[in-house]
């Protein structure tokens, strides 16, 4: 790659529009210069830049600076657009690329894109294209001012044979045989030069008389002696390659043809290399007058074509110039200063008036305009043909053209742009647009020229005119070539200027589908603008950038440049959810790659082109794969390593590590569960929870601890495979790749990077997996550690094949290997959290693996239906499969009050306290404003005394334990633990370890009950309340042995109170399926407890020692039943979570929380059961829609004496009518009767109830004085049951005179008649 250098706009326009100089040398000038592998006219073109400034004179005689003025040299032999074709192109562009080193860094919003600090393979391509374009005859910039002539001094006649040399370049000139390049005039600018070998044995003497001759034959300054080849290259002092030969080789914007022999396909020289000249007869003439192998041939009938051909090969720093020494570099320059001030610019001058003298002789604007009009003027306009007019050469239009170019070679730009305006304007008038379009471009380089210079402020870079002219060169000249050079100049100028988005709109007009190498460039460079603008666009940089890309990739040789931009491009695509242009990226990266021979960042893009692939077209997706195992085969030939795969994909975030093969769930605040257990069961307080006994690790469960293994016990670890193709894929050989580092810090591992193994860890590997087409697969692997330390879980290796369906040679399996990357849990815990993101830890794959311990497998024998409420003795079966003992075993549940082992107790009623934690995630409030509390109830496993309480290694025992049914179906989902100890050698850091049981119960309905507890009856002198059970048999056919329900006993736990008697009779014990029966009751207080009182001022008293106080249980059993001990185990256990516990401070007994009935009731049939039906005792809800709050009178003016039968035996089958006679007394108090005044009575019937009709005297008013008021009533009813009737009113008043309407206008309170009795069918 050759040396870069940025270059300008300025140097671009000035040095493309440059005085354009023939160069035509003798067959013995081209073997010296032959010698140095480069023709006469490469020698100097290197040159032919001055560095210093030349003036010259205008028409008026005025100095004008020319700075840097460059001369373009062409070899008169050779057509140097005819050496440029598009293979030429391509093989010198594809050597021009910018490395990734080299790569420039821009950091924009959310994205850092890399991109290239220039690019010089488009200047490459932009100086080459532009040397590819015609020579038009209206376009005097590129004709040629002349011609420079060369001989040897080792030419016998120089003189002569310069003479020969200027008769072949007069026939060139006129006869225009195969040539394309016109002359700026007749009268052309001649240049002889006498070239002198050093080395060929002339000597200097001999060289200065011969260009004596050619002095005095020639005007003297247009000859000049140059000597060349001083340098001796057996020298071996001599550096070798030579320094000079950088001058040909280093990156110019100037084109010379040397840069036709820098492609790599040219023949390469030998280390000594001999110029060889071949006599090429006309037969053969045809291949060896190729100077480039891709050329095209000269013109056959070319007069300059010489006898013999000079054989030269490929250009490099170490095969040019090897004879030429800095002195003769001087000479070069100082030959070309002095060309230029002694010949061109004399010659341009003469130019200038003589074109001048042409210009000034047309008469004013309009004159001439009215003259062309009547008397026609120097141009045609062939109409049937269909174009614009064609101007004569001597035409005036013409030669302001020609002074305006003039003008502007020599850097006038001023007086070009006013010309160039003048004939713009003339040639719009004709309507000549092959003429108004170069001379529009011209104008708007010559303003731009003049803005940069400041010569006139006002002059400024007019983009109209430049996209006046594309627009004209594209529609009406139809000249496509010229408009790209016209848009190349424009986007310059607009990028000058900072107008970037006008310059890339102005790249991405001129692509189309012709030419895939020029439209990759202008994209390109199209991406780079829209970067660049302000503000950057960055995802229209992205898009042109990949369709450069593709561009490149259709040319077929620019593979490199193809993957650098596709490379570009991924930057902005990847991550962003554009997924067929990340595949399209991804997958020509990666093909380039492939056929760069660079498998290794080959497999690197296909492995990220399988990570991203979406499978849309089979057909597509299965020419990735192939091509994916055909990259990946490649790569392991050529390194013989493991290489990174992404296929099968593996979903990293539910990878799950198991240290029980048996468990597939367990809670997700496991560790807030254990930490309370530990708690509960040691009475200790834990403040940081460091480790624990978590036996599963998933993506839903905390992992910021690490699990904790055992030696010798296997650890299972769930890899999920996705496999997203249409074609299975198959893993042979597959193994976990770990990293173990033991308890003195060695470190080991079996990833083959790593080069160390140990014996501790034993991974198992799995011989065959088929992970079917478009599917996911959990794959478990188990490995397993003999010592103590860290386990590192890593990765899996394996080896893929596909199944394809027709097989192909290229199907090769594949061995490779993929890393696990796990991403912790996003934290929202906190303020700070929210805003930035912020990721928990994850150690799931790092396992410590402690010293041997017990491990305690169980089962619990759960039924698959359980009735609501229904007691079942079921088998715990326990086994401790490790290598030591465990001790000190509990059971606990999230459901409280569920398990029981009826193990007496004689210390406290329960053995421990519920859990209730306040903290979360045990308690959660919701959104509602309700909470969600979870409950731990733990039990102490009571092991058999020939146990001793341990269980000891490989020993199993089998324990009976109590389930109740719960009454929260109708599907129950809980979790048991078991918590156990070390008995053996405990660990001090975690002494224990926790076994999980998921709880999954099926609840069928058995009954649906109520108890509500009414008040004392107003007016009744017993200090009772009434207790009403409700039950009906809710059952479900297919259950035979609960057809019928018996009510074997009713229990009454309370603080104050105990049941006194039952009101009902037998035959409401048993309840059929379907049906509905009530049970009335009678409770007493029987102590006034003071424990209400402290636990209501209790929040004031948080930290108060309270005292228990009693607990009463009063049971009543039917006669057949002998009853069940309510308050021993196991019946007293269920009663758990009716007590609160740890009130006031933890070593309170539990209380109370209010009075609860326990029924016991069994299923009559062929499999007895036994239930145990717990109901809260609620007071009856008080509706304000019917009842008033019945508030005592201090003194009340009468008494109420009611008599009726409480149970009533009625054949409903004879008389569907029931009656029940009610007799109700009021009479006035012992107070009342005497003294004056009386008592005004008023009673009533209000809300009716349905299935009740009273009968009597049910409505009126009363005056009350000695005397008593009798009501006899009846209670007709038309069903059996319990009947509450509360809706015979009453209200009375103590009145010194009778007033029949005081109650209208006086609002006294109802009191109510409590009637409770019990009708049953015989």
């Amino acid at each position: 790659m050759s040396v870069r250098k940025r270059t300008s706009i300025q140097d671009w326009i000035q040095d493309y529009y440059s005085p354009v100089l023939s160069v035509l040398a003798s067959q013995d000038v081209e073997i010296i210069a032959g010698k140095n592998n480069l023709t006469f006219t490469e020698i100097l073109q290197p040159f032919s830049k001055l560095g210093t400034d030349v003036t010259i004179k205008d028409v008026d005689g005025s100095n004008h600076n020319v700075p840097n003025l460059h001369l373009i040299l062409q070899d008169l032999n050779r057509d140097s657009p005819k050496l440029i074709n598009q293979k030429l192109l391509l093989e010198r562009l594809s050597e021009e690329n910018c490395e990734e080193s080299e790569m420039v860094t821009k950091h924009y919003d959310k994205i850092s894109l890399d991109a290239p600090g220039f690019t010089p393979w488009f200047d490459l391509w932009m100086k080459l294209y532009l040397q590819t374009l015609p020579v038009v005859e209206h376009e005097y910039l590129k004709h040629q001012f002349g011609c420079i002539f060369a001989v040897s001094t080792q030419c016998s006649n120089p003189v002569e044979q310069l003479r020969t040399l200027s008769q072949v370049q007069h026939k060139y000139q006129h006869d225009r045989v195969g040539s394309n390049t016109p002359y700026f005039s007749p009268n052309i600018l001649k240049y002889y030069i006498l070239v002198h070998d050093v080395n060929s044995g002339i000597t200097d003497m001999q060289a200065e008389n011969m260009f004596t001759q050619i002095q005095n034959a020639f005007d003297a300054n247009n000859c000049h002696l140059l000597h060349l080849n001083s340098r001796n290259i057996m020298d071996e002092s001599s550096p070798s390659p030579n320094p000079v030969a950088e001058n040909w080789i280093q990156f110019s914007h100037r084109f010379t043809t040397v840069e036709l022999r820098r492609c790599s396909s040219q023949p390469v020289s030998s280390p000594n290399p001999v110029t060889r000249i071949v006599n090429v007869d006309k037969a053969t003439k045809d291949s060896l007058s190729l100077e480039h192998p891709l050329a095209v041939q000269e013109p056959v009938d070319s007069p300059a074509l010489q006898t013999n051909q000079i054989i030269l090969t490929q250009a490099t720093s170490a095969s040019i110039a090897k004879c030429l020494s800095p002195s003769d570099l001087d000479r070069i320059r100082s030959m070309m200063r002095e060309l230029v001030l002694k010949v061109v610019i004399p010659f341009a001058e003469k130019q200038m008036k003589q074109i001048h003298e042409i210009v000034v002789n047309r008469k004013s604007r309009s004159l001439f305009s009215g003259a062309k009009r009547w008397f026609g003027s120097n141009k045609t306009n062939p109409g049937a043909a269909g174009n614009s007019v064609i101007y004569s050469k001597d035409a005036p239009e013409l030669q302001v053209r020609k002074l305006a170019d003039l003008y502007f070679l020599m850097k006038m730009y001023k007086q070009s742009y006013n010309l160039y305006y003048t004939a713009k304007k003339d040639f719009q008038v004709d309507e000549a647009w092959p003429y108004y379009a170069p001379a529009v471009e011209l104008t708007a380089l010559a303003m731009f020229m003049i803005s940069l210079s400041g010569a006139d402020q006002g002059k400024k870079y007019r983009p109209d005119y430049m996209e006046d002219a594309i627009t004209k060169y594209l529609t009406l000249c139809q000249t496509p070539e010229f408009a790209i050079r016209a848009t190349l100049f424009d986007a310059l100028c607009l990028k000058q200027q900072g107008m970037f988005v006008e310059a890339s709109k102005s790249y991405i007009r001129m692509t189309n589908e012709l030419s895939d190498l020029r439209s990759a460039m202008l994209l390109e460079q199209a991406g780079y603008c829209f970067l660049l603008s302000n503000p950057p666009s960055v995802r229209k940089y992205g898009f042109h950038i990949v369709l450069s890309g593709y561009r490149f990739t259709k040319t077929g040789s620019c593979k490199k440049h193809a993957a650098r931009l596709y490379r570009q491009g991924a930057q902005v695509y990847d991550g962003k959810g554009w997924l067929l242009s990340s595949e399209h990226i991804l997958y020509s990266l990666g093909h380039q790659k492939f056929m760069l021979k660079d498998f290794s960042t080959s497999s690197e893009f296909f492995n990220n082109l399988m990570s991203v692939s979406t499978g849309r077209n089979p057909l597509q997706q299965m020419v990735h794969l192939r091509e994916y195992f055909l990259v990946h085969h490649a790569r392991h030939k050529e390194y013989q390593s493991v290489v990174v795969l992404t296929v099968p994909k593996i979903i990293c975030k539910q990878l799950s590590v198991s240290l029980n093969n048996n468990m597939s769930q367990i809670p997700k605040h496991w560790q807030a569960v254990e930490r309370c257990i530990v708690e509960g069961i040691t009475g200790q307080e834990i403040l940081v929870h460091s480790q624990t006994s978590q036996q599963l690790f998933t993506e839903n469960t905390e992992n910021h601890l690490t699990p904790q293994g055992v030696v010798g016990e296997k650890i299972f670890v769930t890899v999920p495979f996705e496999n997203s193709f249409n074609n299975p894929l198959v893993l042979r050989r597959s193994m976990l790749l770990w990293r173990f580092t033991t308890s003195h810090g060695e470190v080991f591992s079996n990833d083959k990077q790593e080069k160390t193994t140990s014996a501790s860890i034993q991974a198992i590997p799995l011989e065959s997996v088929i992970i079917e087409s478009n599917s996911s697969r959990s794959v478990v692997f188990e490995i397993s550690g003999s010592s103590p330390g860290v386990l590192n879980i890593i990765g899996v290796e394996y080896s893929l094949k596909p199944s394809f369906p027709d097989r192909e040679p290229t199907d090769h399996e594949i061995r490779g290997k993929q890393y696990f990357q796990i991403v912790g849990r996003r934290q929202n815990a906190i303020k700070d959290h929210k805003t930035k993101i912020v990721q928990a830890q994850d150690h799931r794959l790092t396992v410590n693996i402690r010293d041997p311990q017990p491990l305690l497998t169980a089962s619990l024998s759960f039924p698959e239906n359980l009735l609501a409420g229904e007691l079942r003795c079921i088998e715990l079966d326990i086994k401790n499969v490790g290598s030591m003992g465990l001790k000190n075993l509990h059971i606990v549940s999230t459901v409280p009050g569920i398990f029981s082992f009826g193990k007496p107790r004689s210390q406290s009623m329960f053995e421990y306290p519920l859990l209730e934690k306040q903290y979360p995630p045990l308690r959660i409030l919701k959104e509602d404003g309700s909470v969600s509390q979870t409950c731990l109830d733990i039990l102490s496993v009571p092991l058999s005394e020939s146990l001793a309480g341990e269980l000891k290694s490989q020993s199993s025992a089998k324990l009976p334990v109590w389930i109740k049914g719960p009454s929260t179906g109708p599907e129950v989902v809980e979790d048991v633990y078991l918590y156990y100890e070390n008995s053996d050698t405990p660990d001090k850091k975690l002494p224990y370890r926790i076994l999980h049981i998921p709880l999954r119960l099926r609840i069928l309905p058995s009954l649906q009950c109520s108890a509500l507890s009414y008040p004392t009856a107003v007016h009744e002198n017993i200090d009772t309340s009434n207790l009403i059970l409700r039950l009906k048999n809710v059952t479900k056919d297919g259950t035979g042995c609960l057809e019928n329900i018996q009510i074997s006993q009713v229990t009454l736990v309370s603080v104050e109170r105990e049941l006194s008697s039952i009101e009902s009779t037998g035959t409401c014990a048993n309840v059929s399926r379907g049906d509905s029966v009530s049970i009335a009751l009678k409770s007493v207080i029987v102590e006034k407890s003071s424990v209400l009182d402290e636990l209501v001022n209790l929040p004031m008293n948080q930290n108060k020692e309270l005292k228990g106080g009693s607990l009463h249980f009063s049971s009543l059993a039917t006669p057949q039943n002998k009853g069940h001990s309510i308050s021993s185990p196991p019946f007293v256990d269920f009663l758990k979570p009716f007590f609160s516990f740890n009130l006031g401070r933890k070593t309170n007994p539990p209380f109370l929380k209010t009075d609860i009935v326990v029924l016991m009731w069994r299923g009559v049939g062929s499999q007895p059961v036994l239930g145990q039906t717990i109901l809260l005792v609620k007071s009856k809800p008080f509706d304000s829609r019917t009842e008033e709050t019945e508030i005592p009178f201090p003194h009340y003016p009468v008494n109420v004496e009611v008599e009726y039968d409480r149970k009533i035996l009625h054949d409903f089958y004879r008389n569907p009518f029931a009656g029940v006679r009610v007799r109700v007394e009021f009479s006035g108090q012992d107070g009342e009767k005497s003294g004056e005044g009386g008592i005004l009575l008023q009673f009533c019937l209000q809300d009716v109830e349905r299935g009740v009709r009273w009968t009597g005297v049910t409505d009126g008013m009363r005056w009350i004085k000695q005397d008593e008021l009798v009501l006899n009533l009846g209670v007709n009813v038309s069903r059996p049951g319990l009947f509450h009737l509360r809706n015979l009113k009453f209200r009375a008043v103590k009145l010194k005179n009778f007033d029949l309407r005081y109650f209208e206008t006086h609002d006294e309170p109802w009191s109510c008649v409590d009637l409770s009795f019990t009708v049953h069918h015989e």
